[in-house]
């Protein structure tokens, strides 16, 4: 009955590491979605920041031809204010002035305040692009160390399928069938060990009868609670091996 026991054991192992090869694999697209998304979200901030610098940089230019606007005006008014005769048309052509003046502290408050923000745009921009650049190359770099992942956790889960029908063959078939079942029905564990009395699958205590039984290696097994398949944990020949199992 060990021996059957055995090749049971390997084969649950062998299913174990391949359930833990496939877990694995599908989440590498995850991965690779989440490293693909902060290179965007990264690209995003940096061309959001390149738009707005763009603007700024065309309301500059505008405000620069308001200003030379209002610089001809003041001209044209300093003319106009030498060639004036009489006191009422001097007077309304130096308040004419002192209104452009105005407009054009304001017109140059502005574009000191647009020149203030292109700069610091300038440097953010910079900042970005390095971080972008920098971003991208982790991102190239792991992609590649999970390509090479992906490529060795094939490797095994091909290494391990060979195997797992090789100690598919040398379980009874009736048993294998009982194991298949076993393995759909309770989340791909058919097999358990019981260890102090407990079944290690559900945690529950085996009957002291049925424990006895178990420790004979008579017949196989089932715990009487969640119905997997049963060996004597403590037995030598079981620690053995899963300790040399050549999984």
């Amino acid at each position: 009955m060990k021996e059957h026991l055995k090749n049971l054991i390997l084969l649950q192992t062998c299913d174990n590491r391949i359930k833990t090869i496939q877990t694995k694999r599908d989440f590498i697209p995850e991965r690779i979605k989440r490293l693909e998304e902060s290179f965007e979200e990264k690209s995003r901030i940096f061309n959001s920041r390149l738009e707005k610098l763009d603007s700024l940089e065309k309301e500059k230019r505008a405000v620069e031809k308001e200003i030379q606007v209002i610089e001809s005006r003041a001209q044209k008014g300093q003319e106009k204010l030498n060639n004036i005769k009489s006191n009422k048309e001097y007077t309304a052509a130096l308040k004419e002035i002192e209104d452009i003046e105005k407009e054009r502290t304001k017109q140059e408050d502005i574009l000191l305040q647009v020149m203030e923000t292109i700069e610091e745009l300038k440097k953010e921009c910079i900042e970005i692009k390095v971080e972008k650049e920098n971003l991208r190359n982790e991102f190239d770099a792991e992609k590649k160390e999970i390509e090479e992942e992906l490529l060795e956790l094939n490797e095994e889960s091909e290494g391990l399928m060979k195997q797992r029908a090789e100690y598919n063959c040398a379980v009874d078939s009736k048993i294998l069938k009982t194991y298949d079942l076993l393995r759909a029905r309770r989340a791909g564990v058919a097999v358990s060990a019981v260890v102090g009395g407990i079944c290690q699958a559900c945690h529950l205590e085996i009957p002291p009868q049925k424990f006895n039984e178990l420790q004979r290696c008579n017949e196989m097994m089932s715990c009487p609670h969640c119905n997997r398949l049963l060996y004597w944990g403590e037995d030598e020949f079981f620690i053995n091996l899963l300790n040399n199992d050549g999984v």
